[in-house]
């Protein structure tokens, strides 16, 4: 299974949040792969069935060509609930790397993750209660970063290297608001 501690992976030459994106980037890959082969196996049944339609409507009923038709039908059919499964698993294997994503962002522990990461998607309210026990949590760890940050002197404030010049013109640097805090 992807993302289990120990597991094999063709990607485990990689460190543990990039094994687990290559992983589902190829899980993504193949599901996207089989429902566009399965929508071109279905565009050709719909021209074979306008064939057999036209062919219908303009000679008398063919019993033969009738169960052609449905034969066709029932294939199109087929291939339409397969591209649907393949393509509801694109969506939640990209909402499970999404959320895998804000979680690596978010600065919290490995073993606060973990609960995230392994708990249960559902329909309603897209992760339950997840997201709400997510931005609490993401709020407990915020205000012990801010009383931290009280406590412990800072480096760059004695050393003046993070200070803005002050005869620089237009916005500043790219990264500048990622880096420095408010």
């Amino acid at each position: 299974m992807v993302g289990q501690p120990g597991g094999t992976s063709m990607f485990s030459r990689f460190p543990s949040p990039q094994n687990l994106w290559l992983a589902l980037a190829a899980k993504v890959y193949s599901a996207a792969g089989q429902a566009a082969s399965i929508l071109h196996a279905t565009a050709i049944l719909q021209v074979y069935q306008a064939k057999a339609l036209k062919q219908l409507h303009e000679g008398s009923p063919d019993p033969g060509l009738m169960q052609e038709l449905r034969s066709a039908t029932d294939f199109a059919l087929q291939a339409t609930k397969v591209t649907a499964r393949s393509l509801g698993q694109v969506m939640s294997t990209m909402v499970v790397q999404e959320h895998h994503l804000w979680l690596n962002l978010a600065q919290m522990a490995d073993a606060d993750k973990v609960r995230f990461l392994n708990a249960p998607i559902s329909q309603a309210g897209r992760f339950g209660d997840t997201v709400e026990d997510f931005a609490q949590q993401f709020s407990a760890v915020q205000k012990q970063m801010e009383a931290i940050k009280h406590i412990l002197p800072r480096s760059d404030k004695a050393s003046g290297a993070r200070s803005r010049p002050a005869h620089r013109q237009g916005p500043p640097p790219y990264g500048y608001y990622i880096c420095s805090a408010p």
